[in-house]
């Protein structure tokens, strides 16, 4: 039977702007199973101004102040091991595919046009 298994966005379980097989997985889960992974997006540049009415959620506020290497604007989560895959497989079995973001409206990164997400 599946397992549900619920991955959060943390200094531990991301990376700035990079993605690579060769990093270790922060989750390990059987062929099949489903994953719920908890986003996060935006650099410190981006976050909106702290006197004003938006909060930046406390996982995001974490991984900033974690300072983690950057090679792009992306905080990415993961990776995520499949048991018993191999390299080179093409077709894995994979539950459908779900992700939520926290809830934050702040102004996304287009200079001088803010577009405000929910």
């Amino acid at each position: 039977m599946s397992k549900i298994h619920y991955l959060d966005s943390t200094p531990d379980t991301v990376r700035f702007g990079i993605f690579d097989a060769e990093f270790p997985p922060v989750l390990k889960v059987a062929s099949g199973d489903c994953v719920v992974v908890a986003c996060v997006s935006g650099g410190p540049e981006v976050m909106p101004d702290p006197s004003g009415p938006y909060r930046i959620p406390h996982a995001l506020a974490a991984i900033h102040a974690a300072q983690l290497p950057r090679m792009g604007p992306h905080i990415l989560t993961g990776p995520i091991e499949i048991e018993d895959a191999e390299p080179g497989e093409d077709d894995p079995v994979m539950g459908p595919v779900h992700s939520f973001f926290f809830p934050l409206r702040s102004p996304i990164t287009t200079p001088g046009r803010p577009i405000m997400a929910a």
